[in-house]
């Protein structure tokens, strides 16, 4: 790809994405005071498990096949007939066993939402697939548009279904369910996905290649959700539903900054495993990060500053105290999660899953250790503490391993040292100290210090593109790695050892 050309379908998509996003996320701020207003903290508990557990059980139940398609999609050697019926087979196999396993629960626990979850289960798992299918086809405008719709049709029947009809937690469950069903339409509608669906077309090989490439992501998905949920539940049994309640609607206010991540990852994805076979790829990569470093840094800052405003409107009655959990959330989900992110979309580009799960299996146990010790004796702080520093974990590890992968000269001292600013001025706000204004201030100021000449290139690139100029990257030694097709990379992840590293370039028509 041209190098004017891969910065500039690098900041279209980014731009795409950033439009569905921010609305997807205004539509949320708006459905969350409904929900902290209508639920007490026990049922608002109750109903985001529900939510939890179905979005957590799908990459499991489904062989988290929805990535294997994107990434494979994404490559574009492949027919997309062969792609899309091997995913549906797959999906529609864990809907089955998911009906099984639910029905089984109901029989037990007879309450109404329990077997509502199968359709909710069902809708998701095949939306999730059409809408990675067609991010990796780069259609990226339907893509977005489809979260707009799923978002902005769930704020009318929550309210329906919660405020007019009081259905309560099954009440939710339905407009879960409804949104998502409307955008599961949307993607039948616009796309036609029925044209690639041809189960005949289906290779015993390619789909053993798609699932062994996805399997790495189902424990890498559930050890990202023992990441970031496993305290909660740490906390209703040391503590009480009450308490897990409003640690989850603290939890909402750093979904500002996964906004501004998921707005770049999103494009970001894309970019990186096509540019994994440019031999400039390292300047490439090595540019980008530190651009979307020095954004994260003062994305960070800015909504520590604004949480106490924030939360005036987020967190209705009971759950407005809540809010001094958010500031070192915000900063374990910026600077611990954000980074990791980034560093885990070189191992998906470079068909390297599995390296993405060891980094976050080794956070998740660092959460788990540090939860169950520390919840009891101080509640909820003691979440915050096993969050963040499961987060550190993985970011520290995936970028140790990303050099296995890639070359880049990206100062990682900066890094450490914005990280520790933040937490401080993190800290002043969540205990409420005097001259929170101020302390937000002096780390603005050491941020424009310590990445000046970051942000003096970023500024440059931004007026660049501005004037239509190309972009340069700067100059940084070329990538000498060489890239494996998607079959081989696959099969030889499952029996090499780190020390077998041969790698080989063959088109996938040769390798079959």
């Amino acid at each position: 790809m041209a190098k004017a050309n891969k910065y500039k379908k690098l900041i279209s998509n980014s731009i795409i994405f950033a439009i569905g996003n921010l609305t997807v996320k205004v539509a949320q701020f708006f459905l969350l005071p409904i929900l902290t207003l209508y639920f007490s903290a026990n049922d608002y508990g109750v109903s985001t498990t529900l939510a939890d557990i179905v979005e957590t059980i799908t990459p499991l139940l489904t062989l988290g096949i929805a990535e294997g398609l994107f990434r494979f999609a994404v490559d574009g050697s492949h027919k997309n007939e062969e792609l899309l019926s091997s995913g549906i087979m797959v999906v529609a196999c864990g809907c089955a066993v998911f009906a099984v396993g639910d029905l089984i629960i109901y029989a037990m626990y007879p309450q109404s939402y329990i077997i509502w979850l199968i359709p909710l289960f069902i809708i998701r798992s095949f939306k999730k697939l059409l809408a990675e299918f067609i991010r990796g086809m780069g259609k990226t405008v339907i893509y977005s548009l489809s979260g707009i719709i799923e978002a902005i049709t769930l704020i009318g029947p929550a309210a329906l279904f919660l405020l007019v009809l009081d259905m309560g937690i099954t009440g939710y469950v339905f407009a879960l369910m409804v949104s998502a069903f409307i955008a599961l339409i949307f993607f039948i509608l616009v796309c036609k996905p029925h044209k690639y669906v041809k189960f005949s077309a289906i290779k015993k090989k390619k789909l053993k290649a798609m699932i062994l490439y996805s399997l790495p992501s189902v424990p890498n998905m559930l050890s990202w959700w023992i990441v970031q949920l496993s305290a909660q539940y740490v906390i209703i049994w040391f503590v009480g539903m009450d308490e897990k309640g409003l640690f989850t609607a603290a939890s909402k206010i750093p979904a500002l900054i996964n906004v501004i991540s998921n707005i770049f990852l999103q494009a970001w994805s894309i970019s990186s495993a096509e540019e994994c076979e440019d031999e400039t790829r390292n300047k490439f990569y090595s540019q980008i990060y530190r651009y979307y470093r020095v954004i994260i840094s003062y994305a960070v800052c800015l909504v520590v500053v604004a949480t106490p405003f924030i939360s005036r409107f987020l967190l209705q009655d009971e759950f407005y105290n809540a809010w001094t959990y958010s500031p070192v959330l915000i900063v374990t989900v910026g600077m611990g999660g954000c980074i990791s992110a980034f560093f885990g979309a070189f191992f998906g580009a470079f068909y390297k899953p599995y390296l993405g799960t060891i980094t976050t299996l080794m956070g998740a146990v660092v959460n788990i250790v540090l939860s169950v010790s520390l919840v009891p004796f101080i509640g909820a702080y003691g979440a915050i503490i096993a969050n963040a520093s499961g987060y550190v974990v993985i970011a520290v590890s995936r970028i140790l391993y990303s050099r296995k992968l890639v070359k880049l000269e990206i100062g990682h001292t900066k890094t450490a040292i914005s990280f520790v600013l933040l937490m401080l001025q993190a800290v002043v706000y969540m205990f409420n100290l005097k001259y929170k204004i101020i302390s937000g201030a002096v780390v603005f100021v050491l941020l424009a210090l310590l990445y000046f000449k970051d942000i003096k290139g970023l500024v440059k690139v931004m007026i660049s593109m501005l004037k239509g100029k190309k972009i340069k990257a700067q100059s940084l030694a070329p990538a000498q790695n060489t890239i494996e097709t998607p079959v081989q990379a696959v099969e030889e992840a499952c029996v090499q050892t780190a020390e077998e590293k041969t790698e080989t370039a063959e088109t996938l028509d040769k390798t079959e």
